[in-house]
């Protein structure tokens, strides 16, 4: 190829690249790399194969990096733009060099993909903005493929200097912002329009192929790109530098480009417009323009713009007509664009057909980014149908609604709001507006199959308490309590009857007639009568749609207890059994899948990914931790030279760190009425505090010099010297004194972040939590644009509908009047906090039903959506950061097994801990050696043998020298490790040495994979230690005698320790000299302590301080009954200790009474008992709250009941309090800055007048008194006006402020906060709705970052902490795998089918339908529970009565139909195995219940209310059947049933905090007043109110405000001496109690429900047919194969049926050693002859049974050996397993092998490998049993080997006497008889047969090991083939006589004839066969 001035270039030389400033004319030394010069002169290499390429055809292609979108390069012509490349560009963007050419054939077609399918980001940098174009061919006309190039050349070569080039550099420097600002919308586009439907998969490969591209660096030095010139040209080249760089740049510049599309259209779309028509081509024209996809974002962009505007100004009215607004005009103009695109894009692409195409595609190999031509199916834009994506369909809805709204509008209906809301849903395609937003949307797509199957599993259960409440509840929230004077209805209180004339009278329906008397008792002068359903009607259980919202409200724990207390009030008491039981099983059990499901989707999604759910990047965590200190920084940082001031910013580091801290406690000294003089001295010490701060940033700056820019390398640094520069421009007294000063005080309270990094503990948490920070910045990017987008559906659907007041003249804060509130509501619906009260309101102010509906139904799917979802999403996203990477799991799994199985014993036994004996001279009894027989054999410790081979004294000697250090390096240890300063705790012992004591080997190379070469050798080494310490025990206890007396003189011979022994189990450890327990007496003696501790517990709860206030009253005496039970289980849990520490001792001895944490419990508990006890007799009524509080701890004692309940919770409260502290205290690190910003901000400015008036202007304003009518009475009460605070809240000092934001974090209050503080007017101004609305931002900021982060810190360390304990965080993705489908596959049970088919003809019709799964009658049943269901639903509150008749004749026709089914299933199974199956039990249970409530009764008028609701159970408990008819919804079943051993273990150890704190409650506030929360039901009088509360604080329900109420203390109460005669609370206990168990309960226990769920869900997803290793239809096979064998349904298959078993396996468990087309049959049948008629013998084709041997030849050569060698080896081995697992019973007899082992073995073969799926000990397990099966598989080679010897033995023998032709007969003697029972015997001699011919082996059948392994008598058939000397055995070495050949060989004769193999023929063969096999196996 020639240049312009045809010049031949060299072969090697490289292009030049002229980008924006980059001018490259060097050549890199490496011929497979282009170099790249930039303006600063460096070099930029990039491999050509590494390089995405665009081809142009002239005489040859050349490689076009495209620079971004400029204009269109093309002549004056009637061709059209190309729509071909991704956009236009200049041609001074790019030059091209001619050496770098490709040639290519001018006539080779290449086939166009459009730019929007084949974007792809090349290898640049972001500022050179090159952008791959597709794959373009050669031709210049219009319908020609791809993209044409015409170059018009200068006739004249140009020399014009390089400075000439200068205007040209400097225009193409000045488009580089343009071409970066081009490049990022068509990124921007291509993800959020995508009009070609690219897959997302796609679209992040090469977004991740973008982003590893490093960024080089940029220079402009023309002097560097000199020197380069002159390195490769020389320096005589250099006089002509400047020519030749002009010449190939102006050939470049000078060059134009014609781009010419490529039309491939194919198929008919809609059925009319055909692949040549052309307003498709047209259409298609426009829609593949590189500017289309852009124009579509900036409307979509322009559409949402347009409605935030229009929705800014705040509205009370609903808008006007339409046409009032220049807004409407240019939404109309836009959405008719929008109507033209899809229009277009279903004329190009169809609407839902998909014009079939195949077409040649182009696909990027991901090694080398190459393009290849392959021929697939692809689908374009122009066949790719419009509605076959989701968010095309969304388009569709929203263009089609805005024209029904237009329409309905211009008709003059306005009040319909929902389609002005649809329409503007297609502002949803602005989620993929980043690429992490992007990430975040594709992996909650990828989430949708399994969100939608738990979806409709909770929403079943939802439906069922819905049809519960309504039977239940229905017309019971309508009673209300009226006044009889005034008729006026007392809102608030529900009831069930009234009290008149001292008697008690029932409620009064609405048509007049009386109810029964229930619930709550108006008092006199009320009636209790039906009236209306709360807010306006909305809040009922009257029907199904009403009963579903409440019950989703309960399940939200958000004001559930107010509907809760109100039904209690219209029912009954036990009414809240259904709202507590609704709670556990809908919020604490089933929502919690949806946790499951997001946090191992996303887990999932990255495994399979290989980066984020949530990013792209792959950068370094935020905190980084280098040798210096922790710094803000991504990536490494260069060394810092250290000098003396360097050293000294060192050394004083810590100093400003506890300055800072300082600092922040005097700002906290701040308050409201501060004195002026405090204020000052406060500002003044706060700008000490600034400039001192500003002299160290200037200090560590100067500790840089003279490379200070390295200081700005550390982003530390930066922010430090940030905060510095603006906290001294604060103090300015011109800002200082400005409103904006408390605002950027921001800025000295930022400096806080220093003293939390600077504890190692909470940096290693705050680094493992935040990690890069990029996927939970992008996180919270999704939601803040989730939720805006959600605002302006809202908007548009409630603006101006809602009042900004109630009819009670209370302020309604979310109203949607405008943008910003829509916001704050949707915000407020994020975080679940009042959502019902936006709930309610939306709906009582909707006038019409559907909307009303609508509005509920858009507001419950945003609450659904993001508090199951995306709140669940931050646990993911921080989950993902203590994810530990999985090559390191591997190694933490085998340090954690080397220290686990380290036979080493740890220097501290129990010897010497706790023992002061062993620094006593130990007096053994000694024996003269005199006395000593002489053949005596004395067995002695291995310490004795040390001691006397090594200098005891000097041993001892060191001992002692070395104690103090090692106590003093203990302490300092344990210290560090507190402190996380010694961050590597974890023993490293050298793998040899691990080794060497293991006995086994580790080959590194396999990650980790161990494989044990003597287990056996281990396993007696650690026996042999156990044995060794026991021995050092009797050993020293012998030495000392007295260390085993109990009290120091009780020994163990003592006849009462003896007895005492017999009752308790050992305290610690086993008993060396002492009695063992007996069961008997101890089972007996621990129940007795059990039974008193339950009963001390109820006395507790029964004994109450209002229970003993009454008992006082009424009983006038010194000694109570209670106080007597009191002394009495002091006296029996006293007996206990004493028996204990008789038995054990006390502390100093081997198993003494306080070496056991929960006998300290107890011990703790018992003194507590004392002073409770005694305290008494002091005085009864003086005793304080601490000594009453103690009462409570006997609760603790109910853990010992159950060990499962001790392990739960020391797993929780024990071994869990270091994370549950670390994460307290980083909570509260995080509270402390925003409590001493809102200080700042709001402090003094909260105030108001409790008068409401017009009047009200300010605090001078409140005084005196106004008339108020409490309950909506017509009475006027005079009430005194008040300036005060809110009444729980303020800001006014840092205790306040703290406090309050502590309340905010748990959820709870922070709505009403951030209303007060967004009515804020000014200081001692009355507040106003709205005045100061930005405020709200503060408290949003603070919810994201307070009370969203710190709950998902509380979860996400439970849940971390659980796997770190369990070990399952430490497994790699492989293991999870296995770990999941073995508890799949223990799930599974066999078949519970009848043994044979039923003879009797009826039976067996039955017998064929119920054994199908999916056949008729399980269809028919299904539709059946499903009608069955929703005649539930049908039932409502005043139903006419012909649909009650209805619904009670299709119950009686549903229980026959279920009577039917019950019956054909007994006909069908018989009862034996019906009853097997728990779903026929659970059936014929609860059929039965229904047909004995419903039939009897079912047209009687009067029947009883309880046989109603039993009959209303059973009919509900029928619909619960239609979970076993669905797969998903029985595996989630299951799943929730696999938890519940693990629920009621975490109920059991809950139920007891709950005694605890509830005793406590009552002792403390028994007695306290009633506050503004308190009432009947929210109390702590009795244990049941008690407990009740609890639960409500459980779920966080107003846990703040009832915290207050019991803080009241003087002068707000009575206080008196007598806690019986006070009804104050405490301030500090109240503090306490409430707070202690907000975290105990609200953050630990109700989290703990999540990591159960999580725990028992992994597995669930296996059902997925794209996570599973097997479904359900190949268990099915297998069952199927199972209940084949076993006939006699034990659960077991014998040995003997094995190889039957392995037969009719398929599917993915096969083992057969052919597959079923090569089984002998099946070549048979493929191997027929085919007869032509009216033919003759076809030629080549023999008469034997009609095979044609052709055929047959061919069929067997199809066979792929080597694999049936592989699945030959692996059928040996599976068989022989499963003869090694073969279980027997007690009697020695064989059961078989299990249902479940066999299922597991299998899996073993066929679904898992080994090595990267078992954890380390299992794998050393299952390696020793595969070792033991080797030396199976090869025992029975060997005997395979033994018997083709003789059966070829034999047939030499018969074929010598046959054929007669044998010249030396071998003297063989063969005893040949007709009797089976007798033995062929064989004698052989040493002569030779001179010739022999080898028969086909004829095979052994009495064996099925034979069968398996016949390939080895036929390998040792080929060796004899070779060889003449086959049969050299000598007759000496081996005892023929012994082998019996028609019998299986024992093990004993095989191994005496193998050892006579030796040094023959046949050892070669054996040891050669071992080596083919040993390769195989490799």
């Amino acid at each position: 190829m020639e240049d312009g001035d045809g010049s031949q270039l060299e072969s090697d030389s490289r292009f030049i690249s002229i980008n924006n400033t980059n001018v490259n004319d060097s050549l890199p030394d490496d011929p497979t790399q282009e170099t790249l010069l930039d303006s600063s002169g460096l070099t930029r290499r990039h491999s050509p194969m590494s390089s995405s390429r665009v081809t142009f055809s002239e005489e040859s292609t050349e490689r076009v990096p495209l620079t971004g979108r400029s204009r269109t390069l093309r002549p004056a012509s009637t061709q059209r733009p190309s729509m071909s490349s991704i956009r236009t560009w200049n041609s001074s963007d790019f030059l091209f060099s001619d050496g770098e050419r490709l040639s290519r054939n001018a006539s080779e077609d290449l086939t166009r993909v459009p730019s929007f399918l084949d974007r792809r980001q090349l290898s640049y940098s972001s500022g050179d903005d090159v952008v791959e174009m597709s794959h373009v061919g050669q031709g210049s006309s219009s319908t020609g493929n791809g993209l044409s190039k015409t170059r018009t050349k200068s006739k004249k070569d140009s020399k014009e200097p390089l400075d000439r080039l200068h205007p040209r550099i400097a225009s193409l420097k000045q488009t580089r912002s343009l071409n970066r600002m081009s490049q990022m919308l068509a990124r921007v586009s291509s993800r959020v329009v995508n009009i070609a439907n690219v897959p997302r998969v796609q679209q992040e490969k090469e977004e991740m192929d973008t982003m590893q591209t490093p960024l080089p660096p940029r220079t402009s030095s023309r002097k560097h790109l000199e020197e380069l010139y002159a390195k490769r040209n020389g320096a005589e080249g250099m006089r002509d530098f400047s020519s030749d760089l002009y010449t190939k740049v102006s050939d470049k510049l000078k060059a134009t480009y014609t781009l010419s599309p490529e039309i491939r259209l194919e198929d008919r779309s809609l059925y009319i417009f055909g692949p040549k028509n052309s307003i498709r081509l047209w259409l298609h024209g426009v829609l593949i323009n590189p500017w289309t996809e852009s124009i579509i974002l900036l409307l979509i962009v322009t559409n949402l713009i347009l409605l935030s505007i229009q929705a800014w100004t705040p509205v009370e009215t609903p808008e006007a007509a339409w046409g009032k607004s220049w807004i409407d005009y240019a939404l109309l103009a836009i959405f008719t664009i929008f109507t033209f695109e899809i229009i277009a894009r279903v004329i190009v692409s169809g609407f839902i057909i998909n014009p079939k195409q195949s077409s040649k595609s182009i696909s990027a190999d991901s090694s080398s980014n190459k393009l290849n031509e392959s021929t697939t199916e692809t689908r374009y834009i122009s066949n790719a149908a419009f509605l076959r994506h989701s968010f095309n369909r969304i388009d569709l809805l929203a263009v089609t609604s805005f024209w029904i709204d237009l329409t309905l509008n211009l008709m003059g209906v306005h009040d319909v709001r929902i389609w002005k809301a649809l329409s503007t849903l297609r502002s949803l395609r602005l989620l993929s507006v980043t690429s992490g937003s992007s990430t975040i949307l594709e992996s909650l797509k990828k989430s949708v199959p399994l969100l939608v199957n738990v979806t409709f599993f909770v929403g079943f259960f939802f439906v069922l308490f819905s049809i519960i409440a309504v039977q239940s509840f229905k017309g019971s929230l309508l009673r209300r309590c009226v006044v009889s004077d005034t008729n006026s209805t007392l809102d608030n209180q529900l009831c069930g009857g009234y009290y008149e004339n001292g008697e008690q009278h029932p409620y009064i329906r609405l048509d007049g007639s009386e109810g029964a008397i229930k619930g709550f008792i108006c008092p006199s002068g009320q009636i209790c009568k039906e009236v209306e359903n709360p807010s306006n009607g909305t809040v009922s259980f009257d029907n199904i749609f009403t009963s579903m919202v409440i019950v989703f409200v309960i399940s939200s724990v958000q004001n559930w207890t107010d509907i809760m207390y109100q039904t209690m009030d219209s029912d009954f008491d036990w009414s809240c059994l259904f709202f507590i039981v609704a709670v556990i099983v809908l919020n604490f059990w089933l929502i919690n899948l949806f946790v499951a499901v997001v946090t191992t989707m996303f887990a999932k999604i990255r495994e399979d990914s290989s980066h984020s759910a949530f990013t792209l990047s792959k950068t370094a965590p935020i905190l980084a931790d280098d040798d210096e200190e922790w710094t803000l920084q991504e990536g490494a940082q260069k060394t810092v030279r250290v000098n003396k001031l360097m050293r000294i910013v060192e050394e004083t580091k810590y100093v400003w760190v506890l300055a800072i801290l300082v600092d922040l406690i005097i700002m906290g000294f701040r308050s409201a009425n501060m004195s002026p003089e405090t204020e000052r001295f406060l500002s003044n010490t706060e700008l000490a505090f600034t400039i001192a701060f500003a002299i160290e940033i200037i200090i560590r700056f100067a500790a840089y010099l003279p490379d200070w820019r390295l200081f700005f390398r550390k982003k530390k640094n930066v922010v430090d010297l940030t905060l510095a520069v603006v906290t001294c421009l604060i103090q300015v007294p011109l800002i200082k004194n400005s409103i904006a000063f408390p605002y950027l005080t921001a800025f000295q309270i930022a400096r806080a972040y220093r003293i939390v990094i600077a504890i190692p503990r909470m940096r290693a948490l705050l680094t493992k939590v935040l990690g890069s920070a990029i996927g939970l910045a992008n996180l919270i990017f999704f939601i803040v644009l989730i939720d805006f987008i959600a605002a302006i559906i809202g908007v548009q659907l409630l603006r101006g509908n809602i009042p900004s007041q109630d009819e009670n003249g209370n302020d309604i804060l979310v109203r949607f009047s405008d943008i910003y509130n829509g916001f704050v509501g949707m915000y407020q619906l994020f975080s679940g906090e009042n959502w019902t009260t936006v709930l309610y309101n939306a709906m009582q102010y909707e006038n019409r039903t559907i909307s009303a509906a609508a509005v509920a139904i858009f507001l419950i799917v945003w609450v659904s959506l993001s508090n199951f979802v995306l709140l669940n999403m931050f646990i993911a996203v921080v989950q993902e950061n203590f994810e530990i990477a999985e090559e390191e799991k591997r190694k933490r799994q085998l340090r954690a097994f080397i220290r686990k199985a380290d036979p080493i014993v740890k220097t501290e036994t129990v010897i010497n801990k706790w023992n002061p004996y062993r620094f006593f001279k130990a007096k053994p009894k000694t024996l003269a050696v005199a006395s000593i027989p002489s053949g005596l054999i004395l067995h002695t410790q291995k310490s004795r043998v040390r001691d006397f081979m090594h200098d005891s004294d000097m041993d001892k000697q060191n001992k002692f020298k070395d104690e103090p250090i090692k106590r003093r390096f203990n302490v300092m240890r344990k210290l560090k490790r507190w402190f996380r300063v010694d961050e590597d705790d974890e023993e490293h012992v050298p793998l040899t040495a691990y080794m060497a004591r293991r006995h086994s080997s580790i080959d590194d190379t396999n990650n980790g994979t161990i494989v044990a070469s003597e287990p056996g050798k281990s396993l007696e080494i650690s026996r042999d230690d156990i044995h060794e310490r026991h021995a050092q025990k009797v050993d020293f206890i012998s030495a000392h005698p007295n260390y085993d007396a109990a009290l120091w003189f009780i020994s163990p011979r003592n006849r009462i320790r003896h007895y005492c022994q017999l009752l308790v189990p050992p305290s610690f450890g086993e008993r060396t000299f002492g009695t063992r327990q007996s069961h008997t007496l101890s089972l007996v003696f621990s129940s007795f302590i059990y039974s008193c501790i339950i009963a001390s517990v109820v006395v507790a709860c029964i004994t109450n301080p209002a229970y003993q206030k009454q008992y006082y009253i009424d009983y006038i005496r010194p000694g109570t009954w209670f106080w007597i039970t009191d002394v009495v289980f002091t006296g029996i849990f006293t007996f206990e200790f004493l028996v204990k520490i008789i038995a054990d001792g006390f502390l100093l001895t081997p198993n003494a009474y306080l070496l056991n944490v929960w006998n300290m419990l107890d011990f703790f508990v018992l003194i507590t008992l004392y002073i409770s006890t005694f305290a008494v007799l002091l005085k009864a009524t003086v005793l304080s709250r601490a000594i009453r509080a103690f009462k409570a701890l006997r609760a603790l004692r109910l853990i010992n009941l159950s060990s499962r309940v001790k392990e739960t919770f020391n797993s929780i409260l024990i071994a869990g309090a270091p994370r549950i502290f670390d994460a307290s205290f980083v909570s509260i690190s995080l509270i402390i800055p925003f409590a001493l910003y809102g200080q700042n901000i709001f402090s003094g400015l909260l105030f108001y007048c409790n008068d409401n008036g017009d009047n009200i202007a300010g605090k001078d304003d409140c005084f005196g008194e106004y008339s108020t009518s409490p309950y909506n009475l017509d009475t006027q009460m005079l009430t005194p006006r008040v300036w005060s605070n809110p009444y729980v809240w303020s800001f006014d000092t840092f205790r306040a402020g703290l406090l309050i934001l502590f309340e905010i974090v748990s959820g709870e209050g922070w709505i009403d906060v951030m209303a007060s503080t967004m009515s804020i007017t000014g200081l001692n101004q009355q507040p106003r709705q709205d005045a100061t609305k930005w405020n709200a931002v503060f408290f949003m900021v603070f919810n994201m970052a307070g009370a969203v982060f710190v709950l998902t810190l509380f979860i996400s360390v439970i849940i971390e902490n659980f796997m770190s304990r369990s070990g399952f965080a430490f497994l790699t993705a492989d293991q999870k795998r296995w770990m999941d489908l073995k508890k799949l596959l223990k799930q599974i049970r066999p078949s519970k089918r009848p043994k044979i088919r039923p003879t009797n003809k009826l039976r067996g019709f039955c017998y064929d339908q119920v054994i199908v799964k999916k056949g008729w009658l399980s269809k028919f049943m299904t539709i059946t529970y499903i009608l069955h269901i929703i005649t539930l639903m049908t039932e409502f509150r005043a139903a006419p009565p012909w649909l009650e008749t209805l619904r009670k004749i299709l119950f009686l026709v549903f229980i026959a139909i279920y009577i039917l089914d019950i019956c054909i299933k007994l006909a069908g199974f018989g009862w034996t195995t019906f009853r097997r199956n728990r779903w026929n039990l659970y059936d014929l249970f609860i059929v039965f219940g229904a047909a004995t409530t419903t039939i009897p009764f079912s047209f009687q008028t009067r029947v009883d209310d309880t046989v109603v609701q039993l009959q209303k159970l059973f009919l509900v408990g029928i619909a619960f059947k239609i979970v076993q008819k669905s797969d998903s919804l029985n595996q989630l079943f299951k799943n929730m049933a696999a938890s519940l051993p693990s629920i009621f273990n975490l109920f059991a150890v809950w139920f007891v905090i709950f005694c605890i704190y509830a005793i406590m409650f009552m002792e403390i506030f028994g007695l306290t007043k009633f506050g503004q929360n308190g009432s009947p039901h929210v109390n702590f009088r009795n244990f049941w109110n008690a407990m009740l509360t609890l639960v409500r604080m459980s779920t966080g329900e107003g846990w703040n405000q009832i915290m207050h109420d019991f803080a009241v203390e003087p002068p707000d109460c009575v206080d008196n001496k007598s806690y019986l005669l006070s009804d104050c609370g405490s301030e500090p206990w109240a503090y306490f109690l409430f707070i202690t168990w907000n975290v105990l309960s609200m953050y630990i226990f109700a989290n703990m429900f999540i990591v159960v769920v999580i725990d028992n869900f992994s597995y669930c997803y296996q059902i997925a047919a794209e996570f599973s290793l097997v479904n359900r239809e190949q268990i099915r096979q297998f069952k199927k194969a199972w209940a084949e064998i076993d006939r006699n349904r034990t659960g077991y298959i014998k040995s003997q049926d094995f190889a039957k078993f392995f037969g009719k396996l398929s599917g993915i468990f096969e083992v057969k050693i052919y597959e079923d087309q090569h089984q002998i049959k099946s070549l048979i049948d493929r191997s027929k002859a085919e007869s032509l008629w009216g033919s003759s013998r076809q030629k080549g084709v023999y008469n034997i049974d009609r095979i044609d041997i052709r055929k047959l030849k061919q069929n067997i050569a199809m066979i792929n050996m080597a694999k049936v060698r592989e699945r030959r080896r692996t059928y040996s081995h599976l068989y022989n397993e499963a003869l090694l697992s073969v279980e027997r019973d007690s009697r020695d007899n064989e059961k078989g092998i299990s249902f479940t082992n066999m299922l597991l073995m299998l899996a073993h073969y066929k679904l898992v490998d080994d090595d990267q799926s078992l954890e380390i000990d299992e794998l050393l397990k299952r390696k020793e049993k595969m070792e033991r099966v080797a030396d199976a598989v090869n025992r029975d080679r060997v005997k395979s080997l033994l018997k083709a010897i003789y059966w070829y033995r034999k047939h030499q023998i018969m074929k010598a006497k046959m054929t007669e032709t044998i010249e030396a007969v071998p003297e063989i003697t063969v005893e040949l008889s007709d009797k089976p029972s007798q033995t062929l015997r064989i004698h052989t001699s040493s002569a030779r047969s001179s010739q022999m011919t080898l028969p086909m082996s004829p095979g052994t059948p009495n064996s099925p090991v034979f069968d398996a392994d016949q390939d080895l008598s036929t390998r040792a058939s080929a060796e004899l083939r070779r060889s003449y000397v086959s049969d050299d055995i000598d007759s000496e070495s081996v005892e023929w006589a012994s082998f019996d050949a028609n019998h299986e060989m024992n093990d004993q004769t095989a191994e005496e004839v193998l050892n006579s193999l030796q040094n023959n023929f046949w050892h070669d063969v054996l040891k050669e066969m071992s080596e083919e096999d040993s390769q195989s196996k490799s």
